[in-house]
């Protein structure tokens, strides 16, 4: 290959990124009506640390789950926790704001795609399919739908315009390309560290500045100098922030094998839906899955040498990059991933680099190829587009709530064959019942499902106790809700998010007489969830059996207020409100040798707050 062909103007670039971003548009459209599910419900909606400015200098020197129920994890992505503080701030915690802006990163990416491809030498028509094969990718689906995801998109765009912007500038380009080089891979580095991995990519580029010939090492140094120190600064503040040690690399040939092949077939061109998903050990040695395997790494590897036939070293060397990305993340010892015990963790979102690769290598590859058969690729990739585009809506759908995703897990689980199904499979289909019994309001199916799982032996976790909770709150099951209260308030960190558990929590410690230990877990969730109205009514009794009759009333007009905002009008608060008021006045300017009296009157209004449930 030559020098990278260069677009005769920025009019053309635009006109080369409209197809993919207005595909994506199009494919995303209804994102913005998402919820915040998965990991951004502990890191966003149940995280009292990303409403304030005050927590900014935490957010920065924190490692990337601070402030969740999830625990310390070695990862640091400042970018994407101060993101989601504005985008907090801006949209007073509204979902749309951030699927807004998730979509925005996306846009950015696909352009970017397209924009890396004119820069390694493809043609506009080409660069414009690669960016909108992007777009449309089912392995991108996951990525973009979830905003606990924000991370990889962010790093997948930093990444491409970090390349376009080394490339134009290495080749003479004005200095405004080193800019966008060294901010996009500042912003990739702030986003996730496998970022890190563009560095040795920039290096093989730098060593083949032209054609075949090889770079002097003043240029190639030059070439490199920025990327190197940004990475370089970059390694030695996450080095300061989080211990080090904290990922750990192991070589299992068979893992490397099996979830690299599952990889790439999963980013390849032409998918209709996401093949890409955990991996039992059973399966992975099994024959099927072994031939599978290397069938694929062999196809891959024909490819890498047809393009090195027939294509420069620039974009062999992308190709081969996107199949190390994948080594690397398959060789993470411990990808904090809860219930994959027994399998190997597979997420669309850890394949991003590859799906770059592959999709600008597979467009690259075509354009080699004579004229008829690059008209019948166009018709098929044509016909490939329109079929995306009309199953988008229904790919993204199983993203828009919490509910949609458990009916995904369950076909996921139905789907598995029964000896490739392990323990954690087995248990989760279980708890994923107590959460479809709650969607569907069902108290005895609730009831059946808990003791489903008591029964079944498997171990306990926070989100199988909130759930039980939630079931047994809801059948006034006070005693055998107050051993799993007690876990539940044991468990470390809990307080710092989860505000539906710690309103259980109090719920219960209320109903079994204990309203002083209730207390402050229910003004915890009074405080960070105001939208739970039946916790402003618990908040009311606990406060009047204390005798505090004037903050029961507060809580009682917060109950009201709350009822009214969710369209359900509860007269009977607020006049309960307001003789609690009246008897605090009362109370007030009674003698002091009265206050013994007060007690016992509060204690008989706290009863009275106890409407029906």
């Amino acid at each position: 290959m030559g020098r990278p062909a260069h677009p005769s103007s920025l009019r053309s670039e635009l006109l080369v990124a409209a197809a993919p971003a207005l595909a994506l548009l199009v494919a995303y459209r209804h994102s913005p009506a998402f919820e915040l599910i998965g990991d951004a419900d502990a890191l966003i909606r149940q995280n009292e640390y990303v409403r304030s400015w005050s927590f900014l200098g935490q957010t920065l020197t924190a490692d990337y789950f601070w402030s969740s129920t999830l625990g310390p994890i070695g990862y640091w992505r400042p970018l994407t926790k101060v993101s989601w503080l504005i985008e907090y701030l801006v949209g007073a915690g509204n979902p749309a704001v951030f699927q807004v802006v998730q979509v925005a990163w996306l846009c950015l990416l696909v352009t970017g795609v397209a924009a890396l491809s004119r820069a390694l030498g493809l043609s506009r028509a080409g660069s414009a399919i690669a960016g909108t094969a992007v777009a449309l990718a089912p392995a991108l689906v996951e990525p973009g739908c979830l905003v606990m995801a924000r991370s990889d998109v962010t790093a997948m765009a930093g990444a491409c315009w970090g390349m376009v912007g080394f490339l134009r500038w290495r080749d003479g380009g004005a200095a405004r390309w080193l800019v966008l080089h060294t901010v996009a891979l500042a912003v990739a580095l702030a986003s996730k560290e496998s970022a890190v991995l563009v560095a040795p990519l920039l290096a093989a580029w730098a060593l083949r500045a032209s054609g075949g010939s090889r770079a002097e090492p003043s240029d190639v140094a030059t070439a490199l100098a920025p990327a190197f120190v940004i990475c370089a600064a970059y390694l030695a503040l996450r080095h300061v922030v989080l211990p080090p040690g904290e990922t750990q690399f192991v070589f299992d040939p068979l893992r490397v094998l099996v979830s690299v092949a599952a990889y790439l077939r999963g980013v390849a061109p032409l998918n209709l839906e996401s093949t890409i998903r955990n991996i039992s050990h059973s399966e992975a040695q099994s024959a099927a899955s072994l031939v599978t395997a290397c069938v694929t790494i062999l196809a891959y590897a024909a490819a890498a040498i047809a393009l090195a036939a027939r294509r420069g070293a620039h974009v062999v060397s992308l190709w081969l990059w996107g199949a190390f990305s994948l080594v690397l993340v398959v060789t993470v010892a411990d990808m904090n991933v809860p219930g994959v015990a027994g399998k190997y963790p597979l997420s669309d979102r850890w394949g991003g680099f590859a799906l770059i690769a592959v999709s600008i290598g597979a467009v690259a590859l075509v354009e080699t190829a004579s004229e008829r058969v690059r008209r019948f690729a166009g018709v098929v990739f044509g016909v490939w587009a329109v079929a995306a585009l009309a199953v988008s809506g229904e790919l993204h759908s199983v993203y828009a709530s919490q509910q949609a995703l458990l009916a995904l897990e369950d076909e996921d689980f139905e789907a598995t064959p029964p000896a490739f199904r392990t323990a954690v499979d087995t248990c989760r289909h279980l708890e994923r019942a107590i959460g479809h019994a709650l969607a569907s309001e069902d108290l005895n199916e609730g009831l059946a499902a808990v003791d489903a799982i008591a029964a079944s032996g498997c171990p306990s976790n926070v989100d199988l106790e909130i759930n039980t909770l939630q079931v047994l709150v809801r059948a006034r099951a006070w005693e055998r809700a107050l051993p799993v209260a007690r876990s539940l308030a044991a468990r470390p960190g809990l307080a710092r998010g989860r505000f539906v558990g710690e309103s259980l929590i109090g719920t219960v410690l209320l109903r079994t007489g204990r309203p002083a230990e209730a207390l402050p877990r229910l003004q915890f969730a009074a405080d960070n969830a105001p939208q739970l109205c039946e916790n402003w009514r618990n908040l009311a009794e606990a406060r009047a059996a204390l005798g505090e009759l004037g903050a029961a009333a507060e809580a009682l007009e917060s109950a009201y207020s709350c009822g009214r905002a969710a369209g359900v009008e509860q007269p009977a608060a607020l006049q309960l409100a307001q003789e609690l008021r009246r008897r605090a006045a009362e109370h007030a300017t009674a003698p002091s040798e009265g206050s013994a009296t007060g007690a016992d009157e509060g204690s008989s209004d706290g009863a009275a707050v106890d409407g029906p449930r």
